[in-house]
């Protein structure tokens, strides 16, 4: 099973830091957890590419070694209506093997981002954009296939440029099982592999209630989440951390 990190870096997501150490303040650092752990690398997923040089800076620095990977929005067109290209909107995550990979991943950054609304890329672009630097890997919640089973989209995804790779993930929530067999399902007539994993946000159980707070900070504004109204999209979890994960390896 692969722990998948994501930093502060990603809003309103994690409550994980990138410094090189925990805080006396009380933050969790994924490097330290990483060192405690005595893991031989990190895997870092992110929202965003903002964090990408405090983490490499910092992973020379402790000499832990990083695989770094981008969520993106991809679309089967892109066009000037932001609101119709999201009704094919599903996540894919995108790793860089190496510095090459790396300029890759900016490359295509740049274009999803290069645009009015939700930074999106059309499968046609990924293909024109693709290298053999790169992993293409399917999140486990928000995939084309999570979207097509409990939401009105219609997320038809076109992998001829790559073989990618399924994120499986297990956090007790009640359509954890759904998704699971809509993978399957999808893979005994295309082309792919699984990959159990595990979203990290922050890192022991007893944080949940620091995380829960954070997201609704995060999501002030009128009509949003607040502590007084969270309904916070699958927070009737609290395994998204470094424990269940450990727990879940034994």
């Amino acid at each position: 099973m692969l722990p998948l990190f994501k930093s502060h870096y990603s809003i309103g997501k994690s409550i994980l830091t990138l410094e090189t150490s925990s805080s006396k303040e009380g933050s969790d650092s994924i490097f330290q957890i990483a060192k405690d752990e005595n893991l031989s690398e990190i895997i870092l997923l992110e929202e965003s590419i903002g964090g990408f040089m405090e983490a490499y800076l910092n992973s020379q620095e402790v000499g832990i070694p990083i695989r770094f990977g981008l969520i993106f929005y991809v679309v089967s067109k892109v066009t000037k209506d932001h609101k119709e290209d999201k009704k094919t909107a599903s996540k894919v995550a995108i790793f860089a093997k190496n510095s090459s990979g790396y300029k890759d991943l900016v490359k295509i950054y740049t274009l999803a981002n290069d645009r009015l609304g939700f930074g999106r890329v059309s499968f046609e672009e990924l293909g024109e954009l693709w290298t053999e630097d790169l992993y293409l890997t399917i999140p486990f919640y928000d995939s084309f296939i999570h979207n097509n089973i409990f939401t009105h989209k219609e997320c038809i995804p076109d992998f001829s440029f790559c073989e990618p790779i399924f994120f499986i993930e297990n956090n007790d929530l009640p359509f954890d099982q759904y998704i699971k067999a809509g993978i399957e399902k999808y893979l005994k007539y295309s082309k792919g592999t699984i990959q159990p994993a595990k979203t990290i946000l922050y890192r022991n159980k007893k944080d949940f209630e620091a995380w829960q707070t954070f997201r609704c900070m995060c999501s002030r504004s009128f009509g949003k989440p607040s502590l007084f109204r969270p309904e916070l999209k699958g927070c009737c979890s609290d395994l998204f951390c470094y424990e269940a994960f450990l727990e879940e390896s034994k």
